[in-house]
């Protein structure tokens, strides 16, 4: 009996010791997404805002709805996105000029700190395509509670250069391809916006045509002539749009 007493209260004690753990753990995980909270709302693009401290920011090639926890609303929100050009959709879509990415908070919520006053909603843009707009809002009981209709022509049309991506390996120096005449950048709807009529590229005295621009799901090449002199583009160079 004493023994059976004995190894309950090790396991008991275990319990007790991991669920500290989980506690301390879990803590410091919303603790690193309240400052990613914070860097969004400082550093990130802002497209809506409305008179309940609801936001919807830009970054990295997502969306994040930042919500006052005191006016939450439903769970549901709806997400149509609008491309530049309708032929950037899959044929199978048929008529529709929308892409839907309409979601459940609860499957997109990022956890923050219990004595937060927000929540935060992460959601993968499109990759594939330019951006014309998009409409967006929550549903409570299939109808619409609150709706915005976001052009992101006003959010980036004042966009007149671009930078390469940071990125080096066997193939590529900052960003510029080591044997063809391809330039790299990272796919975002930021960059996907700026390229889009884009006839020239101009980097300090060199100024280069534009062939053909196609993009990844991680990444956009820029097409140039052959034997252009890309030297003056390489990353962090400024990079102006001519169009």
């Amino acid at each position: 009996m004493l023994n059976t007493l004995k190894t309950r209260k090790v396991i008991t004690l275990m319990i007790v010791f991991l669920q500290i753990v989980s506690v301390i753990a879990l803590t410091r995980v919303h603790r690193g997404n309240f400052d990613l909270l914070i860097a969004i709302i400082n550093n990130s693009t802002q497209l809506y805002e409305d008179d309940k401290h609801n936001s919807i920011y830009f970054s990295n090639n997502m969306f994040y709805y930042i919500l006052d926890k005191s006016h939450i609303g439903p769970k549901d929100f709806f997400l149509h996105v609008f491309p530049y050009d309708k032929e950037d959709l899959p044929e199978a879509m048929g008529d529709i000029d929308f892409e839907t990415l309409d979601f459940d908070m609860n499957d997109k919520e990022v956890p923050l700190p219990f004595w937060s006053s927000y929540k935060m909603i992460r959601v993968d843009a499109p990759s594939s395509y330019a951006i014309r707009s998009i409409v967006t809002g929550q549903l409570l009981n299939g109808e619409k509670k609150w709706s915005a209709n976001i052009n992101f022509q006003t959010v980036f049309d004042e966009i007149s250069s671009i930078t390469l991506a940071n990125f080096t390996d066997k193939n590529w120096t900052d960003g510029v391809n080591n044997v063809s005449d391809i330039l790299l950048l990272y796919n975002n709807p930021k960059n996907l916006w700026a390229l889009k009529g884009a006839k020239q590229l101009k980097a300090g005295g060199s100024i280069i045509d534009v062939m053909n621009v196609t993009s990844d799901n991680q990444w956009i090449h820029v097409i140039c002539p052959a034997k252009s002199d890309l030297s003056t583009f390489g990353y962090p160079n400024t990079i102006e749009i001519i169009k």
